[in-house]
């Protein structure tokens, strides 16, 4: 019969907008053989992913460390049509959508 390599996976969201430069930069280095110019560039990499986690863990400990600031984050979740129903038409004419609004407070830990 048919075999089929698919895999299913959740795509990663916000993504840095610099890796995904240097990501695409070094796959076409790869490509074309340039290997200098690619382990230069994944160098590059690294050391940017590196200060990036280290100015996010900075972040976190001011945060935890300072009372006078509040630090909240929103997320607006994906929206979710209601109700559920895979039929024909039912599945075209609905008009309700459920939109979930998430508000996290980072000092205190509490959503």
């Amino acid at each position: 019969m048919y075999l089929y390599s698919i895999e299913f996976k959740l795509p990663k969201s916000d993504t840095c907008k610099t890796c995904d430069q240097m990501k695409i930069k070094i796959d076409t280095l790869k490509q074309n053989n340039n290997a200098q110019e690619v382990q230069e560039l994944t160098r590059t990499l690294e050391v940017h992913k590196i200060r990036a986690k280290d100015l996010l863990k900075l972040e976190v400990d001011s945060s935890k460390r300072v009372k006078n600031k509040l630090v909240i984050s929103f997320d607006l979740q994906q929206a979710m049509p209601i109700p559920k129903l895979t039929t024909g038409p039912a599945f075209y004419c609905r008009k309700i959508w459920l939109y979930n609004l998430r508000v996290h407070d980072c000092t205190n830990e509490r959503g």
